[in-house]
C-alpha cells in the first residue's frame, strides 16, 4: 500500500473483485462491501480501510491471495521473495534481539483475524506459530498479541490452555494490571507516541 496511490489502488481492488465474482467465488456486490467496510479509523482513511478489510478477512482467502499477488506485482515491482528477504528478520537477527534483552511475543502464524476463524483452523494457526517460535519463547509462559485485535472466547480458552500468561488487545488505554484481565490487556499503540503523535498525553500515565 505504501507503493500505491490509494485512489488508484481502490479502483484496482474493485476491478479485481468484479472480475473474479461468479467465476469461482461468490460474495456481495462491490459497492455494498465498500459502503459497509470503508469506515475511517483513527489511523487510516476509509479507502485504506476498505482495501485492508477486503484483503485481510472479508473476501475468500484464496481470492485474497490471488488479488494481493496481482496487485503486488503491479505496484511493488520486485518479487515477494526479495521483499520478504529485505523486510523480515532472519532467525539469527531474532536471536540477536533476544540476546540483547528484547522480548519475543506471539502474533499468530498467518496473521489471520483469529476471532473470525473456525475453531480448528484457529488452533492450527496458533500451534504453528508456537512451533515456529519455540526457540525464542517459554512455552509455559508466553505472550499473545492478537492480530488486528481480533479474538473471541475460543481464542482465550485455547491460548490459556497452551501456556499464554499475557495477551495484548488493541483497546486504547493504560492497562491496570490489578483490574484488567491478563489475557485482555489494553495498550497504547506506537503511533500514539512521537514522532507520529502525542496521543499518549490524553491518558494518565
Amino acid at each position: 500500500m505504501a507503493s500505491a496511490d490509494i485512489c488508484k489502488l481502490v479502483e484496482d481492488v474493485k476491478k479485481e473483485m468484479d472480475y473474479y465474482r461468479g467465476i469461482e467465488f461468490d460474495y456481495a456486490p462491490t459497492d455494498d462491501l465498500f459502503n459497509e467496510y470503508a469506515v475511517e479509523s483513527r489511523f487510516d482513511i476509509k479507502e485504506t480501510i476498505f482495501v485492508k478489510r477486503m484483503l485481510q478477512t472479508v473476501l475468500p482467502e484464496r481470492l485474497r491471495n490471488t488479488i494481493s499477488s496481482n496487485l503486488f506485482e503491479k505496484y511493488v515491482g520486485v518479487s515477494e521473495e526479495q521483499l520478504a528477504y529485505e523486510l523480515y528478520m532472519t532467525e539469527e537477527q531474532i536471536r540477536t534481539m533476544k540476546r540483547h534483552g528484547m522480548f519475543i511475543g506471539l502474533h499468530g502464524y498467518d496473521h489471520y483475524w483469529l476471532g473470525k476463524l473456525p475453531k480448528e483452523q484457529m488452533k492450527k494457526d496458533l500451534d504453528k506459530a508456537l512451533d515456529t517460535l519455540d526457540e525464542f519463547i517459554d512455552r509455559k509462559h508466553w505472550v499473545m498479541n492478537y492480530p488486528y485485535g481480533s479474538y473471541n472466547q475460543d481464542v482465550l480458552d485455547y491460548i490459556k490452555m497452551k501456556g499464554a500468561c499475557v495477551g495484548f488487545t488493541t483497546e486504547v488505554k493504560i492497562a491496570d494490571i490489578c483490574m484488567d484481565a491478563a489475557l485482555e490487556l489494553p495498550r497504547l499503540d506506537c503511533n500514539d507516541f512521537p514522532p507520529k503523535s502525542e496521543n499518549y498525553k490524553l491518558y494518565d500515565i
